[in-house]
Formats: structure tokens, C-alpha cells, sequence
């Protein structure tokens, strides 16, 4: 980070200033330096006044990128990291701290690459060769006894303002252009950043050359560790000639939430999308799932990265976003993105809901006057939203004499309920809406069903018994009475669920694959410093589909012994866990997905012929270019 001020705009006494600012470079991971300028000071001018001014003089940036010797990071040579690039060893985690640089190598005015340490551990063990270099030097000002202990001033836990002996290194230019992605060749050694700003009109110099040196480029991002495939043992029986398919859910963690504020325990570069999509491309080609239910997808992410990604990898797929229009620039709003593989799946049908949407109507339907309106309206307006997409299978399984049968259909489901941990009655209406419209969606069709998503609710929660039994047959949920079920702002409640929560059922016979596989739900599937259970699921017909096995999820000690506090890190990418299932498609009429007869509001509502959260989607071509919806 460095800033300095050049021009001044002599009628008005404002001068550009130019600021320049980069995260650590990591290999493979574009780096894009951030680089602006202001005006400050002037004759009787306001904030408003200088941007004015600076919007009516148009400008440019050149960017020129050098690279410097490779060196070890650590000045210890005995140091068990010190050669080591890996992104792993040089996170906080790993570290325990900040690293460190000697003090009176900086005043001596020696290289930096002399001076840094990795830890209080490493600057210790080095001392006494180390400080026989301050006596080399004729720019100390005092000389350390050899025998001397250890004293805490000689180092500081920031290189910023520490001076790059440039003379001592040689610097070969590399790229002009404002971003550059480091290669091999780049692993070990600083980058040198040289910044200028332009006059658009004269190509006069404006602010600048600003000069930043990075930390020294770290090696490509480090997967995280295997998981195991635990297998059903069995589960193979009987499904001889079905079509099998693996299906994956993720939340990926989109760039919008991923601060500091949220994830203090993370490194800022490890944080940032380069690094951490890196990662999640990789995973998502390394188990190469026929089915990926992603959340949390950023939209412009979703065109720039994921979608030519996903496609070139033979996927069709489609997005969509949440119900806000924007949250600033362009794309900087996330939703649920869905891929299937074109060779083996085809898309018949592409329906969203959007949950706003929903309660409009419902909030019309009660006949609230303004104020109630305005108020319900207040607590159930949340941006969530849901796909539905049905997939028919291109291969035809065989029965049980070996000939071949009617092609499979499937319906899958994508949503990401709301977060908000004291919320919990919208997120239990999001649900029962969600039910309603699925339950009359797949009545309707021959079908089997899969829910994906994130629905933030764990398996003690009102909504996870709702999905999987059917009903809310607890006699008290604290995260309902916490909330007290209803809509408040000076009196005049209005209540979002049912009085009588006993009414709040469905039809639909539905699972958990992953506690179908493990016995229970995994521990967690959600790890950070502040939380960590079980917000993520995939659910599913037993009548229907048969669960083959299930990627397994790590222990916690293990996560914390590789990343610290929580999540994400150097090798997790995202806060969440990925779920992974191998499943098995039973034939078509094999068993009906519904358990009727428990007269329910769901059951009545499917049956009145309305789905108001349904929006029918233009479905998309088998190949070509993915598309968002």
C-alpha cells in the first residue's frame, strides 16, 4: 500500500494524489492491483466539489510489472519452511502470528530478503549468526553483544515500511498490463509494481510513478486433503441396469460476503476470488459430478468464470440470482446455479421461485390494509429464491430381463433459504411455500426427486423435521418462540405462519442422502470461528432413488490442525463443506413419492390447482453457451 501526490490543478489548488494497493501473488491466481486517484485540498472545495472536478478530467493508468530474484522467504536457513512455497505453511494459521523483520537490519539499511522471519521461533534460533551481519554493516548505530539474550526491540511485526534494497537486486520486467497471473517462474521472488497516472487529454504525467514490492509469490493454491467415498455396503443389490448418477451441493461462498469483517482469522489473499476459485474449479473438475447444485454464485462470476468453465467441461446449466436488482457495480448479487452433464441428462423443464414474489401474493390474499402490508412484507422481503429443473435421462435403463425401458425422469431442486439465526420463521415459511409448490409439481409427474441447497437450518431446527417427516410435531421449538412468529413495529402484530403449527404438513416422502450413508447428519457442514453444524443437505425420494455412498466429511480436528480457527483457508475455499452422493435411479413406477393422507394444507393447496411461486424458464439448448435465467 503506498500513496504519493504529484500535479496540482493550479486554478483551483487541488492536487492528485495516487494510491496503490495489492494483495500477496500467489501462482496461477490473477492479480490485479488496485490503483486510484483523488484530489484533495482546493480553494473552497467539498468531497462533492473534487469527485465533480475529477469525473471532468479524464485519466489513464500504465502499469509495469518486474521480478526479482528468488530467495528464500524465511532469513533463517534453518528454517522447516524457509524453501517451502506452499500457500498452506505461509497462512496465520500456519504461522501462529505475523511475520517478522529486524529492526536493525533496517536501520543498517540491509536487503529485506536478510531481515524477514517467519516467527519469533525462527528469529530467535537465528540470532547469533544473524546479528554477526549488523556488525558487517557500517550503518549501525550500535552493535549487539554476541552473548546478549534475546531482547523483544530488535524485531517488529510489519514489513511495510521496511526499504527494498533495489541495488542488490535485479529486476526483469514481465508484463504492462494491469493485471498479471505469476507462473512457476515467479514462485519465491518479490514482484516489483510501477504505477503512473495520465493526463487523458495531453498524456501528461498526473500522479505517480507509485512503486509498490509485493511479498514473495507463493506456489499454486493448495487443494484441500482427500475425503473418503464410504460406500452402503449392499446398496449395489437389486439396481443392476439403473441409471446411476453422482450429485453435488455446494455452497461456494460468494466474493460479496467473503470479508474481512466476516472471516478476520483468514488471509486477506486466501480470501480473495482469484485464490479461492482456483480451488473450487479444481474440486468442482476433480469429482466430476453429473449433477452440481451450486449457492452462493456471484452472477458476473457465474458469466466470466464458472459458466465457460462448466461448459467446457461438457455442462449445460442455469442461474438465477437472487430477487434484489443489484448491490452496487454490476453482478455483485449471488443465486443458485445448476449444471448437469449433456451427455448423460437433457433438460425438459426450468421453473424458479422467488419467495418475494410469494408473499406479495399471499400478503394480497389476507386483505392487510397498508400498514400490515408494509410490515409483512418488511420480514418475509428477503431476496431467496429456488430452481426447479427436470432432467430426462439420455440412457435407458434395463429391467430386470435385460430390456430396455422408458427413459428416467428427474426433478431437482436448488435453493438457499435465509440466514438471519433469529429468523427462524421465514425460514420455516420459505419452506412450507417451497413444499407446496413441489409437492403439486412432482404429483404430477412421474418423477423421482433430489432438494439441494443450503437452508440454514440444522437438524434439531423445525425445518429440517418438517422436510423429512413430514409435519412439525414438536412441542417446542425455541427458535420459533424466539421470534415469536410474527411480524412486528409498534404493535398491531402480524403473524407469517399458521396459528396452529400441527397444520403446517406435506406429502412428499423425503430423506437425507448424507444421514442415509452415515447414520446421522455430518457434525458439520458449515465451520467458521463463530459457528459451526449442519445448514446443508440433499434430500430425496427412497421410493425412487437409491443412495450408493457418500463422500465423507473431515473430523474437526483435522480442519483445525490445517486452517485454524475456521473456515475458509488456504485449502477450503468456501466457509461451507461440499456435499457428494453416487445414486441410483429405481425404474419409473416403482413407488409412488408421496405419503397421502395426512389432510394437509399442503396437500389441499396441491390439489386446488395453483403454484403462485412458479415461474416458468425458457429452457436452454444442449450445447452452446450457458445462460443465465
Amino acid at each position: 500500500h503506498f500513496h504519493v501526490k504529484m500535479s496540482t490543478i493550479a486554478e483551483v489548488g487541488a492536487t492528485y494524489f495516487l494510491t496503490l494497493r495489492s494483495e500477496r501473488p500467489v501462482q496461477d491466481c490473477e492479480l490485479a492491483p488496485n490503483a486510484f486517484i483523488q484530489l484533495k485540498g482546493g480553494y473552497l472545495l467539498d468531497n462533492s466539489a473534487r469527485a465533480k472536478l475529477l469525473e471532468s478530467k479524464p485519466f489513464y493508468f500504465s502499469f509495469l510489472w518486474s521480478r526479482g530474484p528468488k530467495r528464500q522467504i524465511c532469513s533463517n536457513t534453518d528454517c522447516p519452511r524457509g524453501n517451502t512455497y506452499e500457500p498452506t505453511h505461509w497462512s496465520k494459521a500456519a504461522l501462529g502470528g505475523p511475520e517478522l523483520i529486524c529492526n536493525v537490519c533496517e536501520r543498517a539499511g540491509l536487503p529485506l530478503y536478510e531481515a524477514s522471519f517467519c516467527s519469533v521461533n525462527c528469529f530467535k534460533e537465528a540470532w547469533r549468526v544473524h546479528s554477526q551481519r549488523h556488525v558487517c554493516s557500517p550503518n549501525t548505530d550500535s552493535v549487539k553483544n554476541l552473548n546478549d539474550n534475546f531482547i523483544a526491540d530488535e524485531y517488529k511485526e510489519s514489513v511495510e515500511s521496511f526499504p527494498i534494497n533495489t541495488s542488490a537486486m535485479d529486476w526483469t520486467q514481465i508484463c504492462s498490463e494491469k493485471e498479471y497471473t505469476p507462473t512457476d517462474s515467479d514462485v519465491g521472488c518479490r514482484l516489483k509494481i510501477e504505477v503512473t497516472a495520465y493526463s487523458a487529454a495531453d498524456n501528461s504525467v498526473l500522479a505517480g510513478p507509485v512503486i509498490i514490492y509485493t511479498d514473495p509469490v507463493l506456489s499454486a493454491p493448495t487443494p484441500p486433503p482427500k475425503r473418503r467415498l464410504m460406500a452402503i455396503p449392499g446398496a449395489v443389490a437389486g439396481v443392476a441396469g439403473a441409471m446411476r448418477f453422482r450429485i453435488i451441493s455446494y455452497n461456494i461462498l460468494a466474493e460479496l460476503y467473503a470479508t474481512k469483517q466476516a472471516y478476520p482469522y483468514c488471509d486477506s489473499w486466501s480470501l480473495a476470488w482469484p485464490y479461492r476459485r482456483k480451488i473450487i474449479l479444481n474440486e468442482l473438475e476433480e469429482m466430476q459430478g453429473d449433477i452440481v447444485c451450486l449457492q452462493e454464485v456471484q452472477a458476473d462470476h457465474y458469466e466470466k468464470h464458472l459458466s465457460p468453465f462448466m461448459n467446457e467441461l461438457g455442462y449445460d446449466g442455469m442461474y438465477k440470482q437472487k430477487s434484489s436488482e443489484f448491490m452496487g457495480q454490476y453482478g455483485k448479487v449471488d443465486g443458485c446455479a445448476a449444471f448437469w452433464k449433456r451427455n448423460k441428462f437433457i433438460m425438459t423443464e426450468n421453473y424458479s421461485i422467488e419467495f418475494n414474489e410469494i408473499a406479495r401474493q399471499e400478503a394480497a390474499k389476507r386483505g392487510l390494509d397498508e400498514s400490515e402490508i408494509r410490515k409483512f412484507m418488511n420480514r418475509l422481503s428477503r431476496d431467496n429464491i429456488a430452481q426447479i429443473i427436470v432432467l430426462e435421462s439420455l440412457a435407458r435403463p434395463s429391467g430386470a430381463s435385460g430390456r430396455s425401458s422408458s427413459r428416467s425422469s428427474l426433478c431437482v431442486v436448488n435453493t438457499h433459504l435465509y440466514s438471519n439465526h433469529q429468523r427462524a420463521d421465514v425460514k420455516l415459511w420459505q419452506t412450507m411455500n417451497l413444499m407446496r409448490d413441489v409437492q403439486q409439481f412432482v404429483s404430477s409427474r412421474d418423477t423421482a426427486l433430489i432438494m439441494c441447497g443450503d437452508f440454514n437450518s440444522e437438524p434439531q431446527s423445525a425445518v429440517y423435521e418438517y422436510l423429512v417427516s413430514g409435519s412439525i410435531e414438536g412441542e417446542h421449538y425455541p427458535e420459533l418462540d424466539t421470534c415469536d412468529n410474527t411480524s412486528t413495529n409498534n404493535g398491531n402484530a402480524v403473524r407469517v405462519l399458521p396459528p396452529n403449527l400441527r397444520s403446517i404438513v406435506h406429502d412428499v416422502d423425503l430423506a437425507s442422502m448424507m444421514s442415509t450413508v452415515l447414520g446421522s447428519e455430518p457434525h458439520f457442514t458449515n465451520f467458521t470461528a463463530k459457528f459451526k453444524g449442519t445448514l446443508d443437505y440433499i434430500f430425496y425420494t427412497p421410493s425412487r432413488l437409491r443412495i450408493m455412498a457418500a463422500t465423507s466429511i473431515p473430523d474437526e480436528q483435522d480442519i483445525r490442525a490445517i486452517c485454524g480457527e475456521g473456515l475458509p483457508s488456504t485449502c477450503y475455499p468456501s466457509d461451507h463443506m461440499m456435499l457428494c452422493c453416487d445414486v441410483a435411479m429405481i425404474q419409473s413406477g416403482s413407488g409412488s413419492i408421496l405419503s397421502m393422507g395426512r389432510g394437509s394444507v399442503a396437500s389441499n393447496a396441491a390439489n386446488n390447482g395453483t403454484m403462485r411461486g412458479l415461474i416458468s424458464q425458457q429452457p436452454m439448448k444442449s450445447k452452446g453457451p450457458l445462460r443465465i435465467a
